[in-house]
């Protein structure tokens, strides 16, 4: 991603992006919080690998194993609470939670749905984003249909297009 560019998420908005591999999720969070909108990326990937990639990020790892800015999976209240504390205290800013389906594999679909939707009704009060990547195929289709319901669905098509005329920028630039 060019330096410059970056992005638009709208503003009280959570957004489902549909993707096999959480690639375009970290692009577009990226591209926010280096741009100093105040950012949290809770991952499943150790926070010592996104460390160097994300500037003005809080990060948290979703392991069983104890480690700094630790949850356990099976603490989605705790979860819940974080985000929606973060989001309080830093009004426009920008979450990451790439872990809904270990989430739902620890908690269930039900009590993990639930979840998503306190933030996602937390966020649409404030000027806070929102992104949740999701490989659709990790569930049942009718809880793809609950999540999609209630969040700003991104389809892997959509998000491609916005992602490769930037790359096109970026190459014209270069030439």
């Amino acid at each position: 991603m060019a330096k410059d560019t970056q992005i638009e998420l709208a503003k009280g908005k959570s957004y489902l992006n549909k993707e096999k591999r959480p690639e375009l999720s970290y692009r577009a969070f990226e591209g926010n919080v280096n741009k100093k909108t105040p950012g949290l990326c809770i991952s499943r990937e150790h926070p010592s690998r996104l460390e160097k990639r994300f500037k003005n990020t809080r990060l948290i790892w979703i392991s069983q194993t104890p480690g700094k800015d630790y949850y356990e999976p099976t603490a989605l209240n705790s979860i819940t609470k974080l985000v929606c504390q973060f989001v309080e205290e830093k009004e426009r800013c920008v979450v990451l939670l790439d872990c809904l389906e270990y989430l739902i594999v620890h908690n269930g679909f039900e009590h993990s749905f639930k979840g998503m939707e306190l933030i996602n009704e937390f966020v649409m009060q404030r000027d806070a984003s929102v992104i949740i990547p999701l490989n659709p195929d990790a569930l049942e289709p009718r809880q793809v249909s609950l999540l999609e319901r209630g969040l700003e669905v991104v389809e892997p098509g959509e998000a491609k297009a916005s992602v490769v005329d930037e790359d096109i920028v970026d190459l014209m630039e270069k030439y």
